[in-house]
């Protein structure tokens, strides 16, 4: 229950009319300042410099209190051609469990007066008397500006300094003179210059008074005569931003060749503050005029990803709220890995399933069953009205003759080509045929129109069009099709328009009569070997009362319906009655045969894997054990395709969860037929895996490509070494992976990787590379954030 009382605001608060809704809000504003080389602006209004280039502390909730929300802002300065004076390179806010990273040179921290006092850091306490601003965490008041800021101190990174010591450089006043003039900080000080409206006596006075230290002029009198120019345009913005003022027009001549965009975008001086992004395609009406600011901005046609601007058919992902640029791969936990694909447009509101298993027995797309007796070659599923943007494609199953009519192959014709798979003689053994030419899987078409891949016991193709082929190399085939296909197949699968009556339709159009007219109607005509259309007398066995009962307890096909069993999890996706029939009808007309129970079960399991469901152990050594090759052993739940040799030398690409199968033992991986050690792997071309040795032909000429030398570190921190050996990183810290002895050799190189815990699992991974060179230094972040001597540029970018 909620009670109400008579009350007011609180402290530092007022009420006010806000929409027409009363609310408090606080009187007034605390800002703190970092900006330049760095020059700080305390909450309380106290200035200082520090040249620090670590992690530092900049502001943050230091006394908890019931009605404030905790942050922590930090920020990492850097050196820029000198190490007397250090810039803002990245800010950082931790706020409702988030980090948000915003590399800049300039930041500027706001925060309502119900903060007083409750905030610590270089930013001060903001109770409103500047003199206890400059602190240690202790409380100690600092003896300079070092010692405060090394106190604030929250993190290193490679090579950085607690300060400029013995370099701290003073500007005497025959280096500031040139800098005095209107090429330069003069432009501030104009009368008629860009910043006349700033000059107001009305306004605050500027953040930092001129001196023969004036805070511009340091960095430009350490820096080479041909840098300054760049400085300028961060100082003027963070000014502009500071003061809300709009700014003139100013010396574009001087200035403009500082500030380089990058590709499909332009440099303006005031622009919107609300550019379209690949969330907000369109700025919003309610975009306020101001502030606004400087810098570049998308041309026309292009929005924002992330920092760069593209046309928005190349956006990138949201996922679980946040952001990814196309091709971005992210761990959402430490076990976890994705990949954004930036497909983005209209996508299906649902998916039509056909089924195939045992003897065989079909489920179409609407939900009729029947069972197939042939062990010919028929259409299970393909296009017959086509639609303009409708990829066309047929689905053949071939049925083999036996005690039980197995799946023997299908093959998959699309408008780039044909694909045919076999069943295998062995789970991880899976002979794969496309326009007739043998591959090893995985496979991924140049034009990724197409990807295939083995993950557990199964075989699962995957089309750009939205179709999915889930085979497990036995007797079960899953077949997938986006809601774009309803009404516009034919073949055994039917029609998929909603309606199970009318599935059993001919080529012609017409009704099939019975289900034997039916199912020969989609017969393909074979030349080269002779096949039945039904059993061999003409009438197919059934299952006596007796045997029926036998076959249908726990320890036999009950095991599928069991409500306590290993599939009762699955019951909920996946309904066990037809399944239970199905394995009930194989196992009679196998006569009771071991085999086509283990079959029947394996096939149940993987329609529960593929739909999601867990699924508990059910084989043992005594039943249905599944046999696997060298090097490997058996798992109910595995993720096979993480595993691989193509995985070492490309990103995985795995489907749905995980799978039962043969797992490789630890230090192999599976190089498309068996487990072996990762020296022995081959090597990716062209989307293709090629095993060691094996050549390709390419316009008639066979080419062997040499595979270079790769060490790894995956999440969990497992390092992989140059030779294969694979173990775990098991602390935190900065290693030294690879350097060229020789540091005196033109071509010397060094790389460090530095290790931390990740937050959620408390596992290391992988969170920072740092490349040295003769060149400079390449840092790059687990953001894909890339500084190259110590100078942001972007994502991934190039050392000159």
């Amino acid at each position: 229950m909620v009670t109400c009382k008579p009350g007011g605001c609180r402290s530092h608060e007022k009420c006010v009319i806000v929409n027409g809704i009363a609310r408090c809000t606080p009187k007034k504003h605390y800002t703190c300042i970092g900006t330049g080389d760095p020059h700080y602006t305390t909450f309380d209004g106290v200035r200082f410099d520090f040249q620090g280039s670590c992690i530092y502390q900049f502001a943050a909730l230091c006394i908890p209190k019931p009605t404030l929300v905790p942050f922590n802002v930090t920020v990492e300065n850097n050196h820029r051609g000198s190490r007397a004076v250090s810039f803002t390179k990245t800010v950082n806010l931790e706020v409702y469990g988030s980090v948000i990273s915003m590399s800049q040179d300039y930041a500027r921290v706001i925060l309502p007066t119900t903060y007083s006092g409750a905030v610590c850091g270089l930013c001060g306490n903001a109770n409103g008397d500047p003199d206890d601003d400059l602190v240690t965490p202790a409380g100690h008041r600092s003896s300079d500006e070092t010692q405060l800021g090394d106190s604030w101190k929250v993190g290193d990174v490679p090579g950085c300094s607690t300060g400029c010591g013995s370099e701290c450089l003073v500007c005497d006043a025959v280096k500031v003179q040139p800098y005095r003039g209107d090429r330069y900080c003069g432009v501030i000080a104009q009368a008629e210059g860009p910043f006349r409206e700033c000059h107001r006596p009305s306004l605050p006075s500027p953040p930092f008074p001129p001196s023969l230290t004036h805070p511009v002029s340091l960095p430009l009198c350490s820096l080479p005569s041909s840098l300054p120019p760049s400085f300028l345009p961060f100082f003027l913005e963070g000014l502009l931003y500071t003061l809300d003022i709009p700014l003139i027009p100013y010396l574009l001549l001087f200035f403009s060749p500082a500030l380089s965009c990058p590709p499909h975008s332009h440099y303006e001086l005031c622009g919107s503050p609300c550019q379209p992004t690949c969330h907000t395609p369109s700025i919003p009406a309610s975009c306020p005029a101001s502030p606004c600011s400087e810098g570049c901005f998308c041309d026309t046609g292009y929005v924002l990803s992330g920092s760069d601007c593209v046309p928005y058919s190349e956006c990138g992902c949201e996922y679980l709220g946040r952001y990814y640029q196309k091709d971005t791969e992210f761990y959402p936990s430490c076990r976890e890995r994705c990949r954004c694909n930036g497909v983005l447009g209209c996508h299906p509101t649902g998916y039509g399933r056909l089924v195939v298993s045992g003897d065989p027995h079909y489920v179409t797309f609407d939900g009729r069953t029947f069972n197939i007796p042939g062990s010919c070659t028929y259409i299970l599923a393909q296009v017959c009205k086509p639609a303009q943007q409708l990829v066309n494609f047929t689905v053949l199953v071939d049925h083999e003759a036996g005690w039980v009519f197995a799946l023997h192959s299908y093959t998959v014709t699309m408008e780039w080509g044909l694909v045919t798979l076999f069943q295998a003689s062995h789970v991880t053994l899976s002979p794969f045929q496309v326009d007739l030419e043998r591959y090893t899987l995985p496979l991924v078409t140049e034009d990724k129109n197409l990807r295939i891949g083995q993950e557990g016991n199964n075989i699962i193709l995957h089309t750009a069009a939205g179709i999915r082929i889930l085979y497990n190399t036995a007797t079960f085939l899953l077949i997938t099709v986006p809601d774009v296909y309803r009404g516009r197949l034919c073949g055994l699968g039917g029609d998929y328009d909603g309606d199970p009556s009318d599935d059993f339709r001919l080529p012609s159009g017409a009704l099939a009569g019975t289900t034997q007219e039916f199912v020969t109607s989609w017969k393909v005509p074979e030349k080269e070997r002779a096949c039945s259309d039904g059993c061999d007398d003409g009438v197919c066995s059934r299952c006596d009362v007796a045997n029926e009962a036998t076959y249908s307890r726990n320890g036999s096909c009950g095991i599928i319906r069991d409500a306590e069993g290993p599939f009762q999890g699955c019951h909920p996706r996946v309904s066990p009655m037809e399944y239970f029939a199905h394995c009930v009808h194989d196992i009679c007309a196998a006569n009771g045969a071991r085999t086509a129970l283990c079959h029947a079960l394996q096939a149940y399991t993987a329609a529960c894997q593929a739909a999601g469901a867990t699924v508990g152990v059910w084989r043992t050594k005594e039943f249905c054990p599944l046999s696997c090759p060298p090097n490997s052993h058996y798992e109910l739940c595995t993720r096979t395709c993480d595993l691989t040799c193509a995985a070492l030398v490309g990103p995985a690409r795995c489907t749905w969860g995980c799978f039962e199968g043969c797992q490789c033992d630890e230090g192999f991986v599976f190089d498309g037929d068996t487990c072996v050690s990762p020296e022995r792997c081959g090597c990716l071309h062209r989307g293709r895996y090629l095993k060691d040795h094996v050549c390709v032909t390419h316009d008639g000429a066979q080419v062997c490509a040499r595979r270079d030398g790769q060490c790894r570190v995956m999440p969990g921190a497992t390092l992989t070494t140059f030779d294969g050996v694979t173990g775990p990183l098991l602390a935190s810290g900065t290693y030294k992976m690879s350097a060229l002895c020789d540091e005196e050799a033109p071509d010397w190189f060094k790389v460090v990787m530095e290790v931390s815990d990740c937050h959620d699992m408390n596992v290391p991974v992988a969170v920072a590379a740092i490349v040295f060179v003769r060149e400079g230094v390449i840092s790059i972040n687990s953001n894909m954030e890339v500084w190259v001597s110590g100078s942001g540029v972007g994502v991934l970018g190039a050392l000159g």
